[in-house]
């Protein structure tokens, strides 16, 4: 018996209280997961227009079956028996038969469920805050505009219009695959009524802060263990003054518009973070959302290494108390270590990638290296992020740009990179090593209708000033500002 009916006929047999939309839309993706067609099947048997083709027709024919009005919680039996017969019929008259062939009628059945119930998949997942996902788990993605944040542009193409021979997606659903599971992939539901605000931004301006022009203003200690050199970044050298700078710079930063704030790594040190966010919360505005990626914040078990942590920061609900009205930061722990003058950075590496999913917004943070990592960003792309913010110490920031920014393309996402320090210098002005000649300080993209190049800063035509600063990004005109703070 094929794979499609075996899957109707397990569905069938369940308790009537599992068996609902979500879960006949993942045993149908897992049919089109282990029946996705050979290489030979798509490019002489089954072209691409024919496969689209039968796509269509099959969910046409299945929207046909389903009962008028919104969806209910559960699948009736005499429906799942109806679809049954459906894709019986469907692979009984399908030309050429064959693996590919089960995939096509199973992803045709999957895609009209997503039209009809796709819309209800997140509840489910809202209920339980958090899910991490392993392989074969679905997830939801949730509806994007981004027209709304562009000022009202027209927006790339959907990204789920795209071509691709992946049948085990549709717009509302995915299946997880063993990168999940290996990078630790959560989506993080807490925060959903906390974005709202950002959410219902129209326009969007961005902040990038950079406090600090030159290597010698932080702690930076090496040693060799184990035969390697090693380089552990203990954050500025003086605290006081950076907190000042920081706080006087989030200030300016809410003044001029900006509802996204974001702190490059290592600008705010662990044990400042607190009387950070209280000065923050002191003032007469708030971002939207704040994003630092604060130095070494907590042993490792053994050998001394530490956990780099993106920390994220939004405020409350609106209407909450003014105890409640920011939920505390929580961390994002750095997964790959980077390299600073050709010593490897003495952090602990971690499995912790968390996506943080609201109604419209969905939210990732990588830090520095993680950003240059193809898979991290392929990751992001399939799980629908629309928003990643990414706060790097980087003497090298083309591949970190060069990829973050391609979001923007592959998930219509809206991106920004702040990079410390300003120059990859001593003070005495001396270069690195390593210092590039082309380094970026800021880099910002959204998914514009004809997608240009990123804009990266500083540049000719976007002067600096000489000392600590912001770069401001208005979306919708794609213009750079420079504030000296």
């Amino acid at each position: 018996m094929p794979l499609l009916l075996q899957t109707f006929d397990r569905f069938a047999a369940l308790d009537v209280e599992r068996r609902t939309w979500l879960e006949l839309a993942q045993g149908l993706l897992l049919v089109c997961r282990q029946r996705d067609g050979s290489a030979r099947e798509w490019t002489s048997a089954s072209p691409p227009s024919w496969v689209e083709d039968a796509f269509v027709a099959i969910a046409a024919q299945a929207l046909r079956l389903m009962p008028t009005g919104g969806p209910s919680a559960f699948v009736d039996l005499a429906l799942v028996a109806q679809l049954r017969a459906l894709g019986e019929a469907e692979l009984t008259s399908m030309s050429p038969p064959g693996s590919l062939s089960e995939g096509v009628v199973a992803h045709g059945l999957a895609l009209a469920i997503d039209h009809y119930a796709g819309q209800t998949f997140v509840e489910t997942f809202r209920s339980n805050l958090r899910a991490e996902l392993r392989p074969g788990d679905p997830y939801p993605l949730a509806p994007h505009d981004p027209r709304g944040w562009l000022g009202g542009r027209s927006a790339n193409t959907r990204p789920d219009r795209l071509p691709t021979r992946r049948l085990d997606r549709i717009p509302h659903l995915r299946l997880a695959d063993d990168r999940h599971s290996r990078y630790g992939v959560v989506l993080d539901f807490d925060m959903w009524n906390h974005l709202a605000p950002l959410s219902a931004v129209e326009g969007l301006c961005i902040a990038t802060v950079h406090p600090n022009l030159t290597l010698d203003e932080f702690q930076i200690v090496e040693e060799t263990r184990d035969g390697r050199r090693l380089v552990r970044n203990l954050g500025p050298r003086s605290p006081d003054t950076q907190h000042d700078v920081l706080v006087r710079a989030v200030g300016m930063a809410v003044d001029r518009g900006a509802e996204v704030v974001v702190l490059p790594e290592y600008c705010l040190a662990a044990d400042e973070r607190e009387r950070f966010q209280n000065a923050v919360d002191g003032l007469p505005g708030q971002p939207l959302l704040l994003v630092a990626a604060t130095s070494e914040v907590m042993e490792a078990a053994t050998g001394g290494y530490f956990h780099n942590e993106a920390w994220v920061s939004v405020p409350g609900p609106p209407g909450a108390s003014v105890d409640g009205r920011r939920a505390r930061g929580f961390g994002l722990h750095k997964i790959f270590a980077a390299e600073i003058d050709h010593a490897a950075e003495g952090i602990a590496g971690a499995t912790n990638l968390v996506i943080v999913k609201s109604e419209s917004v969905t939210l990732a943070v990588l830090t520095c290296r993680d950003a240059s990592s193809d898979e991290l960003i392929d990751l992001l792309a399939d799980c629908g992020v629309n928003l990643l913010l990414v706060p790097a110490f980087s003497d090298r920031t083309g591949s970190i740009v060069g990829l973050a920014t391609g979001l923007s393309t592959r998930s219509q996402a809206f991106v920004a990179v702040a990079v410390a320090p300003a120059q990859w210098l001593k003070l005495s002005g001396e270069a690195m090593t390593s210092a590039p000649a082309d380094r970026a300080e800021a880099a910002f993209s959204a998914p514009y209708e004809h997608p240009p190049v990123p804009v990266v800063v500083p540049a000719p035509d976007a002067p600096r000033g000489e000392g600590a600063g912001l770069w401001l990004f208005d979306v919708p005109t794609r213009s750079v500002e420079w504030v000296d703070v």
